[in-house]
């Protein structure tokens, strides 16, 4: 199947919203994703962004050349949705632009997407292989600590939920967008996959009034809301579709919902080192 990127084109009210500054300034010991390794399963992030090279810790592209890890220092983002989801992330704290939920946390490149934002299931279920044992030796005791899925269809597949199975098992907590497919056309029930299965989390977004936007998914398989709206976030330079000339563009969707609670996720992890997924 062919997964979409789940944004709808929409400032950086999100942070404040959850109270993540709470945590960055908390005395005596903030709280900023420190040491927490977070792998964005999308179309590529802009490493050149001055808010987001800081940030990186590696990654594979699993469109093009699945076996080499990521240069950090490089831009493998073609669409711009990956970028805009890794500012809300872990936009660094540098008195540009916007901050991330989680400043300090350690990004990794999980490109599924190519240029046009098309994602195959396949390059998904490689991505997560890789949250789960990133150097392929068969110990997991290396898994990433959290995964953001902005990226979504309304079809199941049963390997790519044993993929998502396999990485919860290993410790990887798994977050996936609930999907764009709300009521707004009369339509329910409709959480979108990967978000849909058991061991994903599934997020839908709420506006700054606090309420659900009629796009965002409903369904039992929902878990969580955040802010989804109007979201300002990074994205690259360049021409592609969701490019900028300024490098920050606002997004409304599920997909900016998502990365909001994975930032909590890092800050929650680093904070309580020894829970378990």
């Amino acid at each position: 199947y062919i997964r979409r990127p789940l944004d709808e084109l929409g400032d950086s009210w999100g942070v404040n919203r959850i109270d993540a500054e709470v945590a960055h300034s908390n005395s005596p010991t903030s709280y900023r994703g420190t040491g927490i390794k977070v792998g964005v399963i999308d179309t590529g992030i802009d490493f050149t962004h001055g808010q987001l090279g800081p940030r990186c810790a590696g990654g594979r592209d699993f469109v093009a050349n699945p076996e080499t890890d990521i240069a950090c220092g490089n831009n493998s983002d073609g669409y711009g949705h990956g970028t805009h989801v890794s500012g809300i992330i872990a936009a660094i704290a540098d008195g540009s632009g916007v901050i991330g939920v989680a400043p300090e946390a350690s990004l990794y490149d999980l490109k599924v997407c190519n240029s046009s934002g098309s994602c195959a299931t396949s390059d998904v279920i490689a991505a997560l292989n890789y949250a789960r044992d990133p150097d392929g030796d068969t110990d997991t005791s290396d898994h990433l600590d959290t995964v953001n899925i902005s990226l979504g269809s309304k079809f199941g597949s049963t390997a790519e939920e044993d993929a998502v199975n396999s990485a919860h098992n290993a410790g990887v907590f798994v977050v996936a967008a609930a999907g764009n497919s709300g009521n707004c056309g009369g339509k329910n029930n409709s959480i979108e996959y990967p978000g849909g299965y058991t061991n994903s989390f599934a997020v839908g977004a709420v506006n700054q009034s606090d309420q659900r936007p009629c796009f965002s998914s409903t369904g039992a398989a929902l878990d969580l809301v955040g802010p989804g709206v109007s979201v300002l976030s990074t994205v690259p330079t360049g021409g592609c579709t969701l490019c900028d000339p300024s490098g920050y563009r606002l997004g409304s969707g599920t997909s900016m919902a998502t990365p909001h609670v994975v930032g909590t996720v890092a800050l929650i992890r680093q904070k309580n080192p020894g829970w378990t997924n």
